[in-house]
């Protein structure tokens, strides 16, 4: 692909454009831009030159290397994107790159690919961890905030990418050995046409493999006609929630590990991993920071960060895990339903909105569960505790439903935040 391509443009200068840009500066000739204006003053004082785009030549443009979190088809509007398309330049994702430079250079390794609205990364960060423990040599990159490009690919025999619905509309001949499909709730409504869209996107992760690979999917997911369209090729292995639940008893201390156990048995089934090992390691697992981590616990309170949970389902899941808790909620909804909410959890005892949907949430929370309007993170938390600290018990919860890029960067400033005000308020946590 790359040999192919001589003058390049990488849009969006996050890290994935970033290492993109590092792999491929002394080999090509790169176009760069990010529309964020103090971003590009951060990078041209590091030497980075640009050029507006109006001025690019545009009829000798080869390549678009996108950012994921640029849209490419619904919402659209950016003049890279509608000028590419224009002059049928080819548009690709960092994924697609690595997977075309592996193949061009003859590398074979074994892919493992995951995608799912909820669980994405700690699913991959379990795996890894797992077949590292086993004596595999595998890496984790991706989605997860470790660009594939910044991998050493001849260090590794297994890859394990997490790929978001957003980099999967960026594939073209990107194969997987094991495709890993988690689950698919509503989320992302603002750059997806209709759920059914979403759900499409999301099974691209099966593209292209053929009848040696694994397709490894629960269909409760994915509607009928949507599991049609899946080629047929891949050995499908299908999971269900309540599988396994022998193994799922030995491990009841974390709610998020039994709720993947089933696709990471079938997993490690194909690897030829011992399942009593795999049992042995998930039982060691602690959750990842900001997916339902416990922050503090003291006097009968503790503090839990799930700034991960960025959409209903991943809220409820939280919610679901505890008693007596004390909500913080709200954020930028993604014109996602915020009535799929569980809003009704008989151990809720009271909820504190946040952010630019809290107007919204307190219109639909029902007239007997407790609220207050916070608006921020600090004010909230504060009003947790002095709650809580009447009965001095229960969880304070910060499982928002919603993404956090109203008032923070992203999901993990704001978990961060809420960590630091944790750390704030108890003395010796």
């Amino acid at each position: 692909m790359l040999e192919n391509y001589e003058n390049i443009i990488i849009y969006g200068l996050g890290q994935s454009g970033i290492s993109s840009y590092e792999k491929l500066k002394d080999k090509k000739n790169i176009f760069i831009w990010d529309d964020c204006e103090k971003k590009r003053k951060e990078l041209e004082k590091k030497g980075y030159e640009f050029n507006e785009p109006r001025k690019w030549p545009w009829e000798k443009i080869d390549l678009l290397i996108l950012a994921p979190g640029i849209a490419l088809n619904f919402g659209a509007d950016s003049f890279i994107v509608k000028e590419s398309k224009k002059n049928k330049i080819k548009i690709a994702g960092d994924i697609e790159v690595f997977y075309q430079e592996l193949k061009s250079l003859g590398i074979r390794k074994k892919i493992i690919a995951v995608t799912g609205t909820n669980g994405k990364s700690t699913f991959v960060s379990v795996l890894n961890e797992v077949l590292q423990k086993s004596g595999l040599k595998s890496s984790i990159a991706g989605n997860i905030g470790i660009p594939v490009l910044s991998i050493n690919a001849d260090e590794f025999d297994i890859i394990i990418l997490e790929v978001s619905s957003f980099q999967l509309e960026l594939i073209d001949e990107f194969r997987a050995d094991i495709s890993v499909l988690l689950n698919v709730y509503e989320d992302h409504n603002e750059r997806y046409e209709s759920y059914e869209e979403y759900q499409k996107t999301k099974t691209k992760i099966f593209l292209n493999q053929g009848n040696a690979d694994y397709a490894i999917f629960d269909d409760f997911y994915l509607s009928e006609k949507i599991l049609k369209e899946i080629n047929p090729s891949p050995k499908h292995v299908l999971f269900k929630d309540n599988e396994f639940n022998d193994l799922s008893n030995k491990i009841s201390q974390n709610g998020i590990i039994k709720k993947f156990l089933p696709a990471l048995i079938k997993v490690m089934d194909i690897l030829d991993i011992d399942r009593n090992f795999v049992i042995n390691q998930l039982t060691k697992f602690k959750n990842l920071n900001h997916r339902i981590y416990e922050v503090c616990s003291r006097d009968g309170v503790s503090f839990i960060n799930d700034s991960k949970a960025t959409n209903p389902a991943a809220a409820n899941f939280a919610a679901s895990q505890f008693k007596d808790i004390y909500w913080i909620l709200g954020g930028l909804s993604k014109n996602n339903d915020l009535s799929k909410l569980d809003l009704s959890n008989k151990n809720i005892k009271k909820i504190y909105l946040i952010g630019s949907s809290s107007d919204q949430l307190s219109q639909i929370i029902p007239k007997k569960v407790k609220f207050e309007l916070s608006y921020n993170l600090e004010s909230a938390t504060k009003a947790a505790y002095k709650e809580v600290l009447k009965s001095q018990r229960g969880c304070i919860l910060l499982s928002p439903g919603c993404s956090s890029q109203d008032q923070f960067i992203d999901y993990q400033e704001r978990g961060n935040k809420f960590t630091k005000i944790v750390n704030n308020l108890v003395v010796k946590c």
